[in-house]
């Protein structure tokens, strides 16, 4: 065999064991809302450090990987090295995964499912982290500022199937690699 037809050979099965390897997970955009039930310490409706009040809505959005989740029920962590994302806004504050005082030694953020519904959503940053004006902390079902907020979450989740352009570009790239390199062989 001779060297561009080992390297094209060895290129496409590559690209055909990447897809293979990946063809089993879904990649899913999800987005949590979450409202403000408490916007000041003194249980009113007043505003807290992050400029919100009471009613005011809060979301997660990003993207993961569904594979954890066997008949609807598991834990979709974002620790560090997966390809899960998370972008919490939070009134004049916006919070990622990588945020989390926790990220790359506890397996967190995460977010628990059971049966499709969210059980638990563990998140906690500190103040100054993006400029934060103070905490945010997330567990079971409510999040709070550790001092002037406090609301819950929707069990909700809102998702969507993310498409996966990136392996039909791959494969494409491989065919057309191959059929490439077999027309300038016929050619010679």
């Amino acid at each position: 065999m001779d060297r561009p037809r080992t390297i094209s050979a060895g290129i496409a099965s590559l690209f055909i064991l990447l897809n293979v390897a990946t063809a089993h997970a879904a990649f899913f955009s999800y987005t949590i809302t979450g409202t403000v039930l408490i916007g000041d310490e003194t249980w009113g409706s007043g505003s807290n450090e992050f400029g919100l009040s009471m009613g005011d809505v809060i979301t997660a959005t990003g993207i993961f990987d569904d594979a954890p989740l066997l008949g609807g029920t598991g834990t979709i962590s974002f620790e560090s090295g997966s390809l899960n994302t998370m972008t919490i806004s939070v009134g004049s504050a916006t919070f990622t995964a990588s945020n989390d005082k926790r990220y790359s030694t506890e397996s967190k953020p995460s977010l628990h499912f059971d049966a499709f519904a969210l059980d638990d959503f563990d998140y906690l940053a500190n103040v100054g982290v993006n400029l934060a004006p103070q905490d945010f902390s997330s567990d079971i079902l409510g999040f709070d500022d550790l001092n002037l907020m406090i609301g819950e979450w929707s069990s909700t989740v809102q998702t969507a199937a993310v498409p996966e352009p990136i392996s039909v570009v791959f494969v494409s790239t491989a065919l057309a690699g191959l059929l490439a390199i077999r027309g300038r062989q016929k050619k010679a």
